[in-house]
């Protein structure tokens, strides 16, 4: 499965005319030009949030290392890596001055405890909420969805959806709208990656009330995106659709369901076990350094704002 993303991450790469950085004659960095700077970053970077499943090198301390080093040598200033297992991330004094590491949470449902097989309407009665949603709107349904031109409009309404909330939440949501994002996402949607790329939705009668965008690889389902739609978010389908994804992937005999960070509550009571993963921000050059300190103080001034709201 990882060979079909990662071709068609090269082919999204090279349409938006960035560079890809090959180490050791495997497509790795996605090198692109912003304020002046050579950002680089894992090459499946977001829609494929776990670059040590995509590229072996980085996988382990010693060829992470070797990767940065190569990144180094082609005038990269900053490179960032979401993500990592804690094992593959080297010491931070065997690394370029400056790097950051910062750690994140993600929540797992681990599919050999005790979970067992539900359906919707079981699913249903736990919670007034999704009663009432079904009361007023139609039955409530899960559905993987498979034909082309569904696929393709599902997404296009997650992208809706999706801004609708961070404009709601006045959010910029950089990193979403980034076009390169918004372009993996629709080309994902094609047929050639039905069975990697899959998109799920939860329906209340004929209307889709959420949906998701998850990544099969080997036998972990990765849930990249939800959205809900902005008229039925008062009842909470959203987290329905992610019980329903640990049903399906029970019964597909995944091993487990990852909800990938940001960390939430309501995905740990879930999902029940916590995983931490490692970022790298890595500056290579004096204008990567001081991009990068940039960076760390507008985002303590955003949080600091978020808190005070």
């Amino acid at each position: 499965m990882s060979a079909v993303l990662l071709e068609g991450f090269v082919d999204a790469a090279h349409a938006f005319g960035h560079t890809v950085l090959d180490v050791n004659g495997i497509p790795t960095f996605r090198v692109f030009r912003r304020l002046g700077l050579n950002f680089a970053t894992a090459i499946g970077d977001p829609i494929h949030p776990y670059p040590a499943q995509l590229q072996p090198v980085l996988a382990d301390a010693k060829g992470l290392a070797s990767a940065i080093r190569t990144a180094q040598n082609s005038n990269v200033d900053v490179i960032r890596l979401r993500y990592l297992p804690e094992s593959a991330v080297p010491d931070l004094k065997d690394l370029p001055t400056h790097t950051r590491s910062v750690v994140h949470h993600t929540c797992i449902a681990d599919l050999n405890s005790d979970i067992e097989l539900t359906d919707v309407k079981k699913l249903v009665r736990q919670r007034t909420k999704w009663i009432q949603l079904g009361r007023d709107v139609g039955e409530l349904r899960f559905q993987v969805v498979r034909g082309l031109q569904e696929r393709q409009q599902l997404i296009e309404t997650m992208i809706a959806w999706k801004r609708a909330w961070f404009a709601e939440h006045r959010l910029a949501a950089v990193g979403f709208n980034d076009p390169f994002h918004i372009y993996c996402l629709q080309k994902f949607a094609d047929l050639e990656f039905n069975d990697v790329f899959r998109i799920h939705v939860l329906l209340s009668g004929d209307v889709p009330v959420a949906a998701e965008v998850c990544l099969a690889e080997e036998k972990s389902l990765h849930n990249v995106i939800i959205a809900v739609n902005p008229s039925y978010r008062r009842y909470g389908p959203g987290v329905l659709l992610s019980r329903m994804a640990i049903n399906i992937a029970l019964s597909e005999e995944f091993l487990e369901v990852d909800f990938l960070p940001p960390y939430s509550s309501h995905k740990n009571q879930i999902a029940k076990k916590t995983v931490a993963k490692t970022e790298l921000q890595v500056p290579l050059t004096r204008k990567g350094i001081l991009a990068l300190k940039a960076k760390h103080v507008a985002d303590t001034v955003r949080l600091r704002l978020a808190k005070r709201r």
